[in-house]
């Protein structure tokens, strides 16, 4: 009798494992239940030997307006961080009194909002909306912080990539497990980090415990603990590579209003044909990530052949015979005129070279992005190759810019 028991006993909790969930439904399943919030306020704290941690995250769903908070103390010293964007469009990050104005940002969501008339159906369109979510996690002897830049709302802790596996699961909670970030304790309903442990240095458990939380009165406690942030002396920052998920993101969706006939090929070509706004973007944004693409072109030797043809250039202009004159060469490069025909010209030959566009927008896409934007109809493919180049072109335009002001200069009244 006893062998059948212990038997029956084996059977019954190999079975119980087996029907724990699988962690990416579960974590697809909170996602979309966190989106459906109009928006929530949060604390969480942790608490340990000489060190101590606070954390407030709030986020309105309906006009993009987000916080972040960190307040932290320990043997090293103290840190204040916070994140913020007051009206859904301006981005500002302020750690310890270092402050700066995410224009990247705001040119990036910008961008997405002008395609609008590409998109015959407006309403349509307006189902994509832009969200920015601050997430923060503990690391074994650290903090982790994160903004992301995407398509609805997500759950603050879904910026963080890691290889999640569920330790378990109940109608109301989910615990997830991985080995960077520990077992992170969630709400079901909502998809909000209710705790988060982690083993830390030699014995020293962390712990990050939710304190408070509400869906009422959201935009009045924002305005509240932000009333006194400045922003002033911020200086202009850069995008992190994995706030960019949104840009495939967005393209994508474009593609398939394109494919479902919500929206206009025409239009989007009329769009990308205007150069000075997509060279306006590669500027404001495609050329300002932290780690920017292209970084192993061989930028010398392509500034090197630009002003050899620049040469070539202003020698057909001299009256035959004339000595050649650097200085007078040196203000023919300074010239922003003279640039931007240069520019124009070695980005429409770089942009035409094999291998080129799908080098350079796969970079433009951020990590975790390799397979690239999907087209399933001829229509749809003409639209993701002329999407592809105008990037790929406004891209290099912004980078072939940025080096000959660096290299040349500029100067004024130039006769």
């Amino acid at each position: 009798m006893l062998p059948r028991l212990i038997s029956a006993l084996v059977i019954s909790t190999q079975l119980a494992r087996a029907e724990l969930p699988d962690a990416a439904p579960l974590i697809e399943e909170m996602s979309a239940a966190h989106a459906k919030l109009t928006g929530y306020a949060a604390t969480w704290t942790s608490q340990g030997e000489g060190k101590s941690l606070d954390l407030t995250i709030a986020k309105d769903h309906r006009t993009g307006r987000f916080l972040m908070h960190i307040k932290a103390q320990g043997p090293n010293g103290n840190i204040e961080s916070r994140q913020w964007s007051p009206d859904g469009k301006e981005v500002y990050v302020d750690n310890d009194g270092t402050r700066m104005k995410l224009d990247a940002v705001t040119a990036e969501t910008n961008f997405y909002r002008s395609f609008r008339e590409v998109f015959l159906e407006k309403e349509t369109f307006d189902t994509f909306v832009i969200s920015g979510t601050p997430g923060m996690l503990l690391g074994r002897e650290s903090i982790q912080a994160m903004l992301r830049i995407d398509r609805n709302a997500t759950p603050g802790w879904m910026n963080f990539k890691a290889d999640f596996k569920t330790a378990a699961a109940s109608e109301k909670e989910v615990t997830l497990a991985s080995g960077e970030f520990g077992k992170l304790t969630i709400d079901r309903a909502t998809g909000v980090l209710l705790r988060q442990e982690i083993d830390g240095v030699g014995d020293e458990k962390r712990v990050l415990e939710r304190t408070g939380y509400l869906t009422e009165g959201v935009a009045e406690e924002m305005t509240a603990i932000t009333s006194g942030w400045s922003t002033l002396g911020a200086v202009a920052g850069g995008l992190d590579p994995w706030s960019l998920k949104s840009r495939p993101t967005f393209l994508q969706f474009v593609i398939d209003g394109i494919e479902s006939g919500t929206g206009s090929l025409e239009k989007l070509e009329e769009k990308l044909a205007r150069k000075e706004e997509l060279l306006s973007y590669g500027r404001n944004a495609l050329a300002k990530s932290k780690e920017p693409v292209g970084g192993t072109l061989p930028w010398d030797k392509v500034m090197e052949a630009t002003r050899t043809e620049a040469r070539n250039r202003w020698k057909a202009t001299l009256p035959e015979g004339s000595p050649e004159d650097e200085e007078a060469f040196a203000k023919y490069l300074a010239n922003p005129a003279n640039q931007a025909s240069l520019r124009d010209m070695i980005a429409d030959e770089m942009t035409a070279l094999e291998g080129m566009i799908p080098g350079v927008v796969n970079a433009l896409y951020g990590p975790g992005s390799e397979d690239g934007l999907i087209a399933k109809t001829a229509t749809g493919r003409v639209a993701k190759a002329s999407i592809e180049a105008a990037l790929c072109r406004a891209y290099l335009a912004a980078k072939l810019e940025e080096k000959m002001a660096a290299a040349w200069g500029e100067r004024e009244n130039l006769d």
